[in-house]
């Protein structure tokens, strides 16, 4: 049921207000979920999912590493449908590109250092 409303072909606010919540709650359930959309997601679906991504897990580095974590366990679960593992590993790469101003801060000043 949630699948089908993240996918809903007719009304993208849904999509992404129902994709917001699950990454929000955040559990391997969510993100099992929101990994068969992102393998089924026509491109206005996923940039829907890709923004609902953008809004709940970017505030936090601790949110998104737990994301992170919880996706890579679903990527590498054998008993997991190949949609989710397939979905899975993208979000990995998804979040894994996100970048915190602690972290740009960081770079910069070692690159500084280093110059």
């Amino acid at each position: 049921m949630l699948l089908e409303l993240v996918l809903d072909p007719a009304d993208t606010f849904v999509t992404q207000e129902t994709a917001e919540a699950l990454f929000r709650r955040g559990d391997a359930v969510a993100f099992a979920i929101m990994s068969a959309a992102v393998t089924a997601a026509d491109d206005e679906q996923a940039d829907h999912v890709y923004a609902a991504l953008g809004t709940a897990l970017v505030v936090f580095e601790r949110e998104r590493n737990a994301a992170v974590k919880i996706c890579r366990e679903l990527a590498q679960d054998p008993a997991q449908p190949v949609e989710v593992r397939d979905g899975a590993a993208s979000l990995v790469a998804d979040l894994e590109a996100i970048t915190f101003r602690a972290e740009l801060a960081t770079e910069s000043t070692s690159t500084f250092k280093s110059n």
